[in-house]
């Protein structure tokens, strides 16, 4: 499924966001696709969005530190993301923090 929407004048821009697995890359791809139309979308305003500063933002963009759920739920809500999209983001934070073996496997 290809994540797209429609800004201004009618451009569309898409991510098939089930082409990673890694819910960073998603998250960054899809901030600089959206800011190409809109040049208030960027990583403060996310950051704005999610109630973090944006220095945390920059670590779990990284790789350096992790959303929380509700943290995710926030991006994913101001990003405009389905409900299942938010639903394959959260698996993919949940496997990203997970350090049991099997249950990473699990959630694969």
């Amino acid at each position: 499924m290809i994540y797209s929407f429609l800004i201004g004048n009618h451009k569309e821009i898409g991510l098939n966001i089930y082409s990673s697995k890694n819910y960073r890359d998603i998250l960054a791809q899809t901030i600089r696709e959206k800011k190409q139309i809109d040049k208030s979308c960027n990583f403060q305003w996310l950051a704005k969005m999610i109630r973090v500063q944006k220095p945390y933002l920059s670590k779990v963009l990284r790789g350096t530190a992790d959303f929380s759920s509700d943290q995710m739920f926030l991006a994913c809500e101001s990003l405009g993301f389905t409900k299942e999209q938010t639903r394959y983001m959260h698996l993919l934070l949940e496997y990203e923090r997970s350090y049991i073996k099997h249950r990473k496997h699990e959630i694969e």
